[in-house]
């Protein structure tokens, strides 16, 4: 049984990071639709920009950890 539930875990997993990629994209969406509606103003520009920049940084790791995922996977079937 221990065998069975590695790969559904594995699987839980990757559902997760995929739904975290989705965020991340529509978190970037959001980043811009605040840089657009700044109107010059540079505390909210910046802002804008730490969002994006840090939604980026969170969408290089869901990458990561998903190449991590399928790699373990591929190795355990």
């Amino acid at each position: 049984q221990a065998e069975a539930i590695l790969p559904i875990g594995l699987a839980i997993l990757e559902a997760l990071l995929t739904f975290a990629g989705v965020v991340a994209v529509l978190m970037v969406i959001v980043g811009a639709f605040k840089y657009i509606i700044t109107q010059g103003e540079p505390d909210k520009a910046k802002d804008a920009r730490s969002t994006i920049i840090n939604t980026l940084i969170g969408l290089a790791i869901v990458i990561l950890a998903s190449a991590v995922v399928s790699f373990i996977g591929g190795r355990l079937k």
